[in-house]
């Protein structure tokens, strides 16, 4: 029986950038913000897209910062229909579990508590997107 291959699928994925920085060990409990922003273009020609997801958290005392950007390249078929909605949701739904165990492991092996990104609907959150 042939494997079904996925109408839209990602290729690869790559962390670009990651920067934690501490200012200092604190046990004081502090309010985590966290935002997205986006960069999405479809590749000409190619039947492939591209979405990078730039990831910063920072603590409201001040003495926490992390900034990871994550780029996943996805290949679809050519008669794939509603791109747009591969582009905007399942786009960003497939890679979000990648940033969040990143940055999960990221801050474990920091020596500072792990930082669990709740599971959340990631495309309704991007801050800004750029390109498609």
């Amino acid at each position: 029986m042939a494997e079904k291959v996925a109408n839209f699928r990602l290729r690869e994925y790559k962390i670009f950038k990651s920067i934690i920085d501490i200012k200092e060990i604190s046990s004081k409990k502090s309010k985590l913000s966290v935002s997205f922003n986006s960069n999405a273009e479809e590749i000409p020609n190619t039947n492939s897209f591209k979405l990078e997801i730039d990831t910063k958290i920072t603590n409201d005392i001040e003495t926490l910062t992390i900034n990871v950007v994550i780029v996943g390249l996805f290949e679809f078929d050519s008669n794939l229909e509603n791109k747009e909605n591969f582009f905007k949701i399942n786009a960003p739904a497939i890679l979000f579990p990648y940033i969040r165990a990143y940055i999960s492991t990221l801050t474990a092996l920091s020596g500072i508590p792990p930082i669990i990104l709740p599971t959340l609907n990631i495309a309704a959150r991007l801050n800004k997107t750029k390109g498609k």
